[in-house]
């Protein structure tokens, strides 16, 4: 059975080191933020639906983005998400409506692989 160890060395980063079957190996981790926005568009009459439209950037923090304000409430914060710029390709104007989601995201993506001794 395989078995695991990671560490974070920094917010950003983790290291995992594997034991495959013998072999161990150690993976690199680096962390990604990016807001992404995913909208509908219009449909056209005797054409195939077209898939939904989607804007992502990659951002390098998502403090340029974000920022937390104190409410009357010890147990609640506001959150206030700046205004993003999207583009919408093949839709006129983007209103509210048409909008399925937006959000900020972080996810990890491999940075590197090697096979320890």
């Amino acid at each position: 059975m395989p078995s695991s160890n990671a560490t974070r060395p920094s917010p950003g980063r983790a290291v995992v080191q594997l034991d495959v079957e013998g072999h161990r190996f150690e993976v690199q981790l680096v962390r990604q933020d990016a807001w992404m926005v995913r909208y509908e568009r219009p449909q056209v009459q005797g054409h195939e639906p077209f898939p939904p439209g989607t804007h992502t950037k990659r951002v390098e923090s998502f403090a340029g983005f974000l920022s937390t304000e104190p409410t009357d409430d010890v147990d609640t914060t506001r959150l206030v998400i700046k205004p993003l710029p999207v583009r919408h390709e093949g839709v006129d104007e983007l209103g509210v409506d048409a909008i399925e989601f937006a959000g900020l995201m972080r996810s990890w993506k491999v940075d590197d692989v090697r096979q320890l001794p």
